[in-house]
């Protein structure tokens, strides 16, 4: 903004290309490791490195890579301004490239703390998790229904689950405490994320 108001001063071009060099060259090194580190993550979910980014709750993988995705696009941006001021000119084009670099650091903490408020405000899981969590539960012979499911994430890859169940009228106080660590034990093995279970047997008349 101050190129724009104030009289131009010639710099040295070659230098400025150099320091956009260096850091083009940094920074994308560093961006080759966070996207091998995110698609490694992804495939370990069984998940496409897209909707893994999309809705991954681990913080460190999606900061590193925004952060250096916006610094490589940053620098090609500043690059250019510099590049079409010494083409035509016109310092319009540098200082008009540093505005835009401006928008983008400040775009991309925004993007990424929307990303997060969800842990912060005790985020869900998504739709298609909560199937599989009552599905795994309703096969269990005991299980009649599940009259209630409920799920928060309390941290980065650590899902709560509170549920509710319908029993069958032949369960026992004591085969109740096995149905639990059965659920127990098979949600944290088939669904990932599960961290904490809380199960509590509801009469069907309750409802």
């Amino acid at each position: 903004m101050l190129e724009l108001l104030s009289e131009p001063s010639e710099g040295s071009f070659w230098l400025n290309y150099a320091t956009f060099a260096f850091a083009f060259v940094a920074e994308t090194i560093s961006l080759i490791r966070a996207v091998r580190q995110t698609r490694k993550a992804a495939e370990e979910k069984g998940q496409s490195f897209a909707d893994y980014v999309r809705t991954s709750t681990e913080p460190t993988s999606k900061m590193v890579l925004g952060e250096d995705t916006a610094a490589v696009v940053g620098v090609v941006i500043a690059a250019s301004g510099v590049a079409l001021h010494q083409l035509t000119g016109n310092v319009a084009f540098d200082a008009a490239a540093a505005i835009l670099v401006g928008l983008l650091l400040m775009s991309t903490p925004i993007a990424l703390g929307r990303s997060f408020r969800g842990l912060l405000i005790g985020e869900g899981a998504r739709p298609e998790i909560r199937e599989r969590i009552r599905s795994v539960i309703a096969e269990q012979r005991e299980v009649e229904d599940v009259v209630d499911l409920r799920t928060m994430y309390v941290g980065p890859n650590a899902l709560l689950v509170a549920v509710r169940l319908d029993v069958a009228d032949d369960v026992d106080s004591d085969s109740v405490e096995q149905l639990a660590e059965q659920i127990d034990r098979t949600l944290r093995d088939e669904v990932d994320d599960v961290a904490d279970v809380f199960i509590g047997p509801t009469p069907r008349r309750s409802r």
